[in-house]
């Protein structure tokens, strides 16, 4: 009996010692499910919300696909023999960067925020950097220069600075300025213009000879303000749709030596009536990058002005745009630790931004947009990997995008910029430190078609106005140097001038 219960004595210290032992090496668990890691449950969403929010969310921005290459096309090289930024190049750059920094943005962040080449970064970008003397190269190093600095400020305490530095209603001018001169660039698309060397001037074009493109442009424009109002999902997709059915219609049914469908004629994209055929412009793509990268050593672009002011520039306009849409998107979704959760944001946004300049494409932006997808009850960053998955979806559908002819995206231009120019009621007019600014600023991007000299000129104006009315204790000392900085902009200017 002595030895039976000694045996049973160690039986049970060998079998404690194993539970103990396997209480210690317990393995990590990590969410065993999809809804386990994006945590549907603690946001209270589920797997079909998701995905509805997130193809809601691509219908509303799949516009991107067709307007920013027909933007960016217009940005020459800084070698005037070589010729235009290639069409294909920017539409696969346009939905890498958008598949990849979507991706990470879900992924990471855990928010159904979708990024994208941003309108009035890709005008910019085109407009007031890259026909400014310096090319699209010197815009794509511009692009990751801006990139660079938007980092820094963003994970340091510069960020701070910056936000109490420049008032909040000189800021939304320069958005306002961008709002107007997107919707001025789509009026041009739509055909609305005479134009000479191709760019605007202050005279309408020959309507009998543009009527039917501005006729379809302002209908594609007037359908997606109907659609607006009414709070359709995914309206400038569907707009863009009946614009593109109806274009397809008239140049398979106009005669073919007519001037709008023969050759040059703006209809001419979309006649298929001697076939139609699936091409890729793969070396196109690859001549952007390498024409880019190349110039890295070009002495014209580091001794031209334009350069580094639109450096500064696009810095800005890319800070102040993160944190106003990111700040908007986050708020609607109600999370704990805001602005925790926008810094990370803000922070993929940056890094993630260096991409587009290395590949050929305007910077990346967060895109209001997103709040179709979060209205649809979106409310991880699933619904973000879904929309970023349907942009590489839509790459094998390039040459129907090639087809829509600019005079349809044109009406997303202006639409876009009606939207963005809504701004105007929180600016503070009734102060003329603001009020004439903000006017200078518009009138100097519109006439000079170039958002650069609007913006130097609306802070200089600021700060003469804060001075002759003796407000300058009211302004942030960091005024000084940005408008001596703006001011010798301008000098230079002057001597490289042709």
């Amino acid at each position: 009996m002595a030895n039976t219960s000694k045996s049973n004595k160690k039986q049970a210290i060998k079998k404690n010692h194993q539970l103990k032992t396997k209480s210690n090496f317990k393995p990590i668990k990590g969410p065993k499910t999809l809804g386990g890691y994006f945590k549907f449950d603690t946001f209270g969403t589920t797997l079909k919300k998701e995905i509805i929010g997130g193809l809601t969310t691509f219908l509303a921005l799949v516009y991107i696909l067709s307007v920013n290459p027909a933007i960016l096309q217009g940005a020459p090289s800084i070698d005037g023999s070589q010729g235009n930024m290639n069409y294909f190049g920017i539409f696969l750059s346009t939905a890498i960067t958008a598949f990849f920094t979507t991706f990470i943005m879900g992924l990471v962040a855990n928010v159904p925020i979708v990024l994208t080449p941003t309108m009035g970064m890709n005008t910019l970008f085109t407009y007031s950097i890259a026909q400014q003397g310096i090319g699209f190269e010197g815009a794509m190093l511009a692009i990751i220069f801006a990139n660079i600095l938007f980092t820094i400020v963003t994970v340091t305490p510069i960020k701070e600075t910056v936000l109490k530095a420049l008032p909040r209603s000189l800021t939304l001018g320069f958005t306002l300025s961008i709002g107007f001169f997107i919707a001025y660039v789509g009026l041009q698309q739509i055909g609305l213009f005479s134009l000479t060397n191709g760019l605007p001037i202050a005279s309408l074009s020959k309507l009998k000879d543009t009527y039917p493109m501005v006729l379809l442009g302002l209908g594609t424009l007037g359908l997606m303000l109907l659609f607006h109002f009414k709070k359709v999902p995914g309206g400038i997709a569907i707009s863009l749709l009946v614009g593109f059915a109806l274009v397809l219609i008239i140049a398979n049914v106009v005669p073919r030596d007519s001037q709008w469908v023969g050759q040059g004629g703006s209809f001419a994209g979309a006649n298929f009536r001697d076939g139609f055929t699936w091409e890729y412009d793969w070396s196109g793509w690859t001549w952007n990058i390498k024409t880019g990268w190349r110039a890295f050593g070009d002495s014209k672009i580091w001794l031209s002005p334009v350069f580094y002011i639109s450096i500064l520039l696009v810095t800005l306009m890319a800070f102040f745009d993160g944190v106003s849409a990111m700040g908007t998107l986050t708020h609607q979704l109600d999370r704990p630790n805001p602005q925790q959760l926008i810094k990370k944001e803000l922070t993929i946004d940056a890094t993630c931004g260096i991409l587009n300049g290395c590949i050929g494409t305007s910077t990346i932006g967060g895109t209001i947009e997103s709040s179709t997808g979060i209205q649809q009850g979106a409310r991880t960053g699933f619904a973000a990997i879904v929309a970023s998955l349907m942009f590489l979806v839509a790459i094998p559908l390039y040459p129907i995008f090639k087809m829509i002819p600019t005079f349809i995206t044109g009406a997303a231009c202006v639409y876009i910029g009606l939207l963005i120019s809504g701004v105007i009621t929180q600016i503070e007019w009734k102060k003329p430190e603001f009020a004439f600014a903000v006017v200078m600023t518009i009138i100097m991007a519109m006439t000079t078609y170039t958002l650069i000299n609007g913006v130097a000129f609306g802070i200089i104006t600021y700060t003469f106005v804060m001075l002759v009315t003796k407000k300058v204790k009211q302004m942030s000392l960091l005024m000084w140097p940005l408008s001596l900085l703006m001011i010798i902009y301008f000098v230079a200017l002057a001597f490289v001038q042709v």
